[in-house]
């Protein structure tokens, strides 16, 4: 799931004047499946962070709890922009989808 996680955020990062992402066409069950895809790697990633930034907490408690709250306010900050980007994604259609 981390690997969906990652490419569902490089989804959003890539600006169009810098990179074209292409994406086949699909229809609209696809694209539902795919958003949920989408939002199960944001939720996974974020939890995995969650347990990760507990992990170095238990192994390094230097200036704890602080960094604990900066990376889990980071984390959170990107999980609520990540959703966002994916409640307001549209996939290309298919012809055959399109509305007559």
């Amino acid at each position: 799931m981390l690997i969906v996680s990652i490419v569902a955020v490089g989804v959003w990062a890539i600006q169009p004047s810098k990179a074209t992402l292409v994406i086949n066409c699909m229809d609209v069950e696809t694209a539902e499946r795919v958003r949920g895809i989408m939002h199960d790697g944001i939720d996974q990633a974020l939890k995995n962070h969650a347990v990760n930034i507990f992990s170095v907490w238990q192994k390094d408690p230097t200036d704890q709890p602080r960094r604990a709250i900066t990376g889990m306010t980071n984390a959170i900050n990107a999980y609520t922009g990540a959703r966002e980007a994916v409640k307001n994604w549209k996939s290309l259609r298919c012809k055959e989808d399109e509305p007559k």
